[in-house]
Formats: C-alpha cells, structure tokens, sequence
C-alpha cells in the first residue's frame, strides 16, 4: 500500500528551512480576506504575520487545491504559538491536528479507466487489474530510479502518489511556472535550491521560516 503524504507537511517541508520556535501567544490576525488576493499569498501573510515564515514564493502552492482552503481555516483560528511550535518544533497542537484532518478530508488521486470508470491511482500498475477492463495495467515498461537508489515500476511515476523519498517520481510533472525569458520549468524545481530559470528567478524570495 502506498502512502499519501499531507499536503502541508509535504509543500512545507520541501520549502522550509527549521528554526527556533516563538512563543507569542497572539492570535493569527483575521483580516477580511483582500479582494483579488490568491490563498497561497493569504496562507503565506499570516504566517509571515506572525514572524513564522519569510518570503513570499511558496513552492507548490496551487490557489484551486481545495486542502489549501481547509488549511487557511486552521490558521485563522490558531495563535501565533501553536503556527510556530508546529512548523519550528514539531509540537502536536490543535493547528497540527487541523492541518492533518485537511488531508484526511482529501479525496486520495483517481486513475481513470478506459471505460471512464475511476479507481485509486496508487492501484495503478500493481500487477492487480482493478479497472473492468484491466486498462489500470495497461503501463508503460522497465523502472524509474529514484534519487535515493529506489527502483520503482515505470507506471508509478506522474500518478499523483508520491513514492521515492524526495519525492522525485513526482518531479517534472503537471503544473508549469514561467521564467522571465518565455520558458518555463516545472513547478516541482521551483524553490529547490539550484537556479532552472536562465536568471535564477524562481530561487527568488523562496519561503523560509524565521522562528524567533
């Protein structure tokens, strides 16, 4: 069985770099949600308003994923204690526990059949036919090597489930950001460290935190 990771520990921890924890138990502040302003940037204002997080471009981080929503919701009613000792310090708190139920609520990644009928992405190339007419089988040939020295089955890579350690089965995959000369680059190398844009833009104000 392959695991899904939460979504906030997965975006977090590939962005993040740890820090002291601050105990300042003010509360998160709750503005009114400014008008045109995505929930990425709103979920990353409240961090940095309470001097958790720096930076603004926060790798992952899609407007439309509904767990981001449910995230914004634990940070609006969390002190500014619980948002660091989560992020800083590993500390259990009612914020980390909202956080996992975001991913507990989310719906697990869904392989569409040939038919049109859905089953669990993770099913997909297990060597089990699920689909009624077997099409969740029906996967490319040989291996994908992970960064780390783990071999997986070629159908496992871009599935929506994440299996190699870092994450680089994932890599490459899906939504693109665009760099200022007209390419673009994958948004799994945005903010990892090594400049992919021709001018490094997308290292540019990564989100870091700045605990205490």
């Amino acid at each position: 069985m392959r695991t899904r990771l939460v979504w906030t520990l997965l975006a977090l921890g590939c962005v993040l770099t740890p820090a002291c924890a601050d105990d300042d138990p003010k509360k998160v502040p709750a503005d009114e949600p400014d008008a045109g302003v995505g929930a990425c940037a709103r979920f990353v204002k409240a961090l940095t308003e309470c001097a958790v997080l720096t930076g603004t471009r926060f790798k992952g981080c899609a407007d439309d994923d509904p767990q981001l929503a449910c995230a914004l919701s634990c940070v609006e009613r969390a002190t500014c204690a619980q948002i660091a000792g989560a992020y800083c310090d590993n500390v259990l708190s009612s914020y980390a526990g909202c956080l996992n139920e975001c991913d507990m609520a989310a719906p697990p990644p869904q392989f569409v059949c040939a038919d049109g009928e859905t089953v669990a992405a993770s099913w997909r190339c297990d060597g089990t036919p699920d689909c009624p007419d077997g099409s969740d089988e029906d996967c490319p040939s040989g291996t994908f090597s992970c960064r780390d020295g783990l071999t997986l089955p070629a159908g496992w890579q871009c599935d929506g489930n994440v299996d190699c350690a870092g994450g680089d089965d994932e890599g490459d995959c899906g939504p693109q950001v665009p760099c200022d000369d007209g390419t673009t680059i994958s948004a799994s190398r945005e903010c990892d460290g090594t400049d992919d844009c021709a001018q490094g833009e997308d290292e540019l104000d990564c989100t870091h935190l700045a605990c205490g």
